[in-house]
């Protein structure tokens, strides 16, 4: 920043109409200024004893005739709270303006020259520094003209630096506080969104179960999708003690392909129940990245099954889910389209890291929101980002993009 010298303060703040107040050119300050301040009117005098003891600084500023500004009267108050000398600061009233803090400076010269050039009202708060110790003040002042005369400035100056700590720390318990919340509220939310994934299998479990007892001849391959489903519990139970610790995401390498394909058998009885026809990539060269599968599985599943479930909540006639893959150097995506209704409004524009302060933000009509804080929460684990996209004809877009990725070797 730009750093003002001070004796050149009052050359910035110079007047370009030297004749609008009818007095002639002087260039010096009155020499009565630099006198002690005699009243002899008592009405004058009670005012005069009064602006002294109030406890706000008070000063005046005069023009003149060069257009030149100057302290008339400056009160002991004042005086003290800038530690100045009554008749060094209005010999030199630039004096004052040393102690503005510097990084202040430019603005406060700024507001004084519009100020003196416009006849206008001063307000400024700002910084000072005064015997190394950095105060706040505010400095407000109204013009007053006089007939035949130049403006003259009336003003105070209050030390608010206890408010403006108070306010600062309040400020910072207020941000601790919400920071706190935000993690219960975080917390919460995560074991709540785990819960009602765990509710899925759980529900298929049961179907089958009660499936498996009224029809005895298909009771043994009914108990192996049971074991299936309750193994998928245990590994989501897993994944909760992850993410309500906040520990560090398991990192380990493993084929993306490989996960979807997974996912695909996870949703059979879904998209099988619903008629929806989901297509993903077929004979595609395996394509490492680094993370946990089962959580990137749980995130492809939640934005499979929304799209189902999109498809048939709309009714459809053509039931169909593309999962597409692209990569390059620095980035996988992962692309889930569908032939739904679409986004039934504005397209939802959703930051990864910004998820903990609208973790309810839901992509379909009645939905809770959870599935996808719950991803959310996946891709933020790994670096990543989800988005969402119209597709043209008509769909829904969902893209989840990983950082990296290598050609695998050996899966």
């Amino acid at each position: 920043m730009q750093k003002y010298d001070v004796s050149d303060v009052w050359s910035a703040m110079r007047s370009s109409d030297l004749e609008r107040h009818g007095e002639e050119p002087a260039g010096i300050l009155p020499p009565a200024t630099t006198e002690p301040m005699h009243v002899s009117d008592p009405a004058a005098e009670v005012a005069y004893k009064l602006t002294e003891n109030i406890p706000v600084g008070t000063y005046t500023i005069e023009l003149n005739a060069a257009g030149e500004p100057y302290f008339s009267f400056c009160s002991t108050r004042w005086l003290t709270m800038l530690q100045l000398d009554r008749s060094r600061v209005m010999a030199d009233p630039a004096l004052a303006f040393k102690c503005v803090h510097p990084d202040d400076v430019q603005d406060f010269v700024a507001l004084n020259a519009d100020v003196m050039s416009n006849n206008a009202a001063f307000f400024w708060r700002g910084r000072i520094v005064v015997g190394g110790e950095t105060r706040w003040v505010v400095i407000e002042s109204q013009p007053r003209q006089r007939p035949g005369k130049g403006p003259i400035w009336e003003g105070v100056m209050i030390d608010i630096t206890r408010e403006v700590e108070m306010q600062e720390s309040l400020e910072k318990a207020s941000a601790e506080h919400r920071q706190h919340l935000k993690q219960k509220l975080r917390t919460s939310l995560t074991a709540a969104g785990i819960a009602h994934e765990i509710n899925q299998p759980l529900s298929r479990l049961l179907l089958r179960a009660q499936l498996g007892a009224a029809t005895p001849e298909k009771a043994v391959a009914t108990l192996s999708e049971i074991v299936a489903d309750a193994e998928e519990v245990i590994q989501i139970i897993a994944v909760v003690k992850q993410l309500l610790r906040s520990v560090q995401t398991e990192q380990r390498v493993f084929d993306l392909h490989e996960v979807i394909r997974s996912t695909l058998m996870q949703i059979q009885w879904q998209r099988d129940h619903n008629r929806v026809k989901v297509t993903v990539p077929s004979d595609a060269e395996p394509l490492e990245i680094k993370g946990d599968p089962i959580q990137v599985q749980m995130a492809l599943t939640n934005v499979m099954l929304n799209s189902i479930e999109a498809i048939r909540d709309a009714d459809s006639p053509e039931r169909h889910v593309i999962v597409s893959v692209a990569a390059d150097e620095q980035w996988s995506q992962v692309t889930v389209t569908d032939t739904g209704p679409g986004w039934l409004g504005v397209i939802p524009q959703i930051k990864v890291g910004e998820l903990g302060e609208t973790p309810l933000l839901s992509t379909k009509p009645g939905g809770s929101g959870l599935g996808l804080y719950m991803v959310g929460m996946i891709m933020e684990n790994h670096g990543g980002s989800i988005s969402f996209q119209s597709d043209p004809h008509g769909g829904a877009e969902v893209v989840l993009t990983f950082p990296g990725h290598r050609a695998c070797a050996r899966c």
